[in-house]
């Protein structure tokens, strides 16, 4: 059944199940937070940055570089939802397996637990990058393009709000509930996973519009040489790739942020949860302004701001440094921060990746989604760059390169095109017949 007969109890569902499905997810990100959990869980085993970044790599290039394979497995794939279902039920229980093990080893072991972060950081994120590839574009034929911006916007308002209470979780787990190393982070990566699996029960309510898709699935001789004219032919869409990668240059410097303000500027422990809470009340900000611009102006004018955006966040780490040791100043400039990363990180969704959607041509989204999402994938380098950086200038030199990167993107991204310029210029067709001037 495609789109345009769904009634208005199926349209319902669909804006439940998405939000759902959202909200929950996104709070046990929260749990599992790359820039936050992981790193802090990793510095308590090693003092290696190298080491301390490589559960965030390895969950970035986990979730990133299959995802091109993956568009070309699913771009004769009629029905999506079996594929979510399936990679879902086998990646979001692990870091509940993790969450036990640490609970029951009754001692601590560095080497294995960094193995277990590591394959539990890399499983998960495999799993969903596969399943993420076909919800992308459950999420593209399941709504208009105004409606997108709506839904993401509202889903990361709610899992914004919600998370917030995820933070103060985390820091009463690791300062006032009693528990010690290594059974607190237990806890944590526990109701990370939890979360990850209530979340399923929005996929389940989801009703899946039919869209055509081609019979035969190219050969991959001839799959990966298309994916090279499609940069070349597709100016708007490669120029989008260059901007997101330059501001992806944040991710070299995110994953310290939290391991340089304990290690170096004297900030407690306990401060990861309020570090949390700053990141997600971001991201609900993010969806509350950056969806209503999508809405109102598109997808390119939130690309056009975030880039402003991400730039704080390491300059205000900086600024950090400036302040003395583990003073209220320091706590407010690095929880500053996180809080812009946030404002960054949720509008990745809204602007990236729902311009991206809305560029595309029907039929062709999981591949648009797949190849722009692969190529982010040279993000999963930026950690050990960055650890190697610090390693050997300190943590202010990567915070300084991570500034300059993101200045690049911003300056890329800032001449990006409207939806209806884009079709306009006959790059790509405008989908289902419409108009290429409808609705900007």
């Amino acid at each position: 059944m495609a789109l345009s007969t769904f009634s208005r109890r199926d349209r319902q569902f669909n804006w439940l199940g998405f939000i759902t499905d959202y909200v929950f997810f996104s709070i046990g990100l929260t749990f599992a937070g790359t820039n936050t959990i992981l790193p802090a869980f990793a510095s308590r085993l090693t003092g290696n940055p190298i080491l301390i970044g490589l559960s965030s790599a390895l969950w970035q290039g986990g979730w990133l570089l299959p995802q091109m394979f993956a568009a070309h497995y699913l771009s004769t794939a009629t029905r999506k939802m079996p594929t979510i279902k399936f990679f879902a039920w086998i990646g979001r229980p692990i870091f509940l397996v993790f969450g036990v093990f640490l609970l029951l080893a009754g001692s601590i072991w560095p080497g294995v637990f960094l193995l277990g972060i590591y394959f539990s950081s890399f499983f998960f994120s495999f799993t969903d990058s596969i399943a993420g590839v076909a919800w992308f574009d459950l999420l593209g034929k399941a709504f208009t393009h105004r409606e997108r911006g709506r839904v993401i916007g509202i889903g990361q308002a709610v899992s914004g709000i919600l998370s917030i209470a995820a933070g103060a979780a985390i820091g009463w787990i690791l300062e006032s509930s009693g528990l010690a190393f290594p059974d607190n982070y237990g806890l944590i990566f526990s109701l990370a996973s939890v979360c990850f699996l209530i979340s399923l029960s929005g996929i389940y309510l989801i009703r899946e519009p039919h869209e055509p898709v081609a019979s035969e699935r190219q050969k991959m001789a001839e799959y990966l040489p298309g994916l090279v004219r499609l940069l070349r032919t597709d100016r708007t869409f490669l120029r989008v790739n260059v901007a997101r990668l330059l501001m992806s240059v944040c991710a070299m410097a995110s994953p310290f942020f939290a391991v340089y303000a304990i290690r170096e500027l004297g900030v407690a422990e306990a401060s990861l949860g309020g570090f949390a809470i700053a990141q997600t009340i971001g991201s609900a900000l993010a969806g509350l302004l950056f969806g209503w611009v999508a809405d109102r102006f598109g997808s390119h004018v939130v690309i056009r701001i975030v880039g402003g955006v991400y730039l704080l966040a390491p300059c205000l780490v900086l600024a950090a440094g400036m302040t003395g040791a583990g003073g209220i100043g320091t706590v407010v400039l690095v929880s500053a921060a996180f809080l812009f990363l946030g404002l960054g990180d949720g509008s990745i969704m809204l602007g990236f990746i729902n311009y991206v959607l809305e560029i595309a041509p029907q039929g062709q989204r999981p591949v648009y989604i797949g190849l722009t999402n692969t190529l982010i994938g040279v993000i999963v380098l930026f950690p050990f760059i960055g650890g190697a950086l610090a390693d050997w200038g300190g943590y202010r030199i990567v915070f300084l390169l991570a500034a300059a990167g993101i200045a690049a993107g911003w300056f890329t991204g800032a001449s990006l095109p409207s939806r209806s310029a884009h079709f306009a210029s006959g790059q790509t067709a405008a989908p289902d017949g419409e108009p290429p001037y409808n609705n900007g």
